[in-house]
């Protein structure tokens, strides 16, 4: 249902008036894009500013709600975007890297656990992944694979493996 969500509201936004721009290129200098960004393991805004032609800063705000956990963060990466893998007539497919951080705030509610307060966790991360630039619309879709190193966790400091997965959509201005 959210993946069908998003088709519908990226189809309104390219047919919109105004919206199409011919030869719109995202990848330019100034370029931000503003959109969604729905994934494991919280879903909420993402913000992409380009600081150079093969460069960006990429931001993401977002909450989860669980059975037994809630809470919200935020990842900030500076990404590389690589040479392009395939160009076609609909659109430009690339690839990008780059290192970031995450800082998140949670409660647990549930009973298995004594109410601890907020928990802060602190991660180091390293996203990667392909992203999709529509041609003559400013919109791109990308999705990333994010390894992360957390430093800290549910309160206790220490070295942890993770991972998690974003689908970002966004249009750019």
């Amino acid at each position: 249902m959210k993946i069908m969500s998003l088709v519908v509201l990226l189809t309104t936004i390219a047919g919109a008036p105004g919206a199409v721009l011919a030869g719109e290129n995202v990848q330019q200098t100034g370029k931000t894009g503003l959109g969604i960004a729905l994934g494991y393991p919280a879903n909420g805004v993402s913000i992409n500013h380009f600081t150079g032609q093969l460069t960006s800063i990429q931001a993401n705000f977002s909450f989860f709600l669980t059975p037994d956990r809630s809470g919200f963060g935020g990842r900030l990466d500076l990404l590389w975007w690589q040479s392009k893998l395939m160009l076609t007539e609909y659109g430009d497919l690339g690839w990008f890297f780059g290192p970031g951080g995450n800082l998140w705030a949670s409660d647990r509610f549930d009973d298995g656990h004594p109410d601890r307060g907020l928990e802060l966790e602190l991660a180091a991360e390293f996203p990667v992944g392909i992203g999709f630039q529509f041609s003559g619309a400013p919109i791109d879709l990308n999705i990333e694979a994010v390894p992360m190193l957390q430093l800290i966790h549910e309160g206790g400091v220490g070295i942890f493996l993770a991972a998690a997965a974003v689908l970002n959509a966004r249009y750019y201005f």
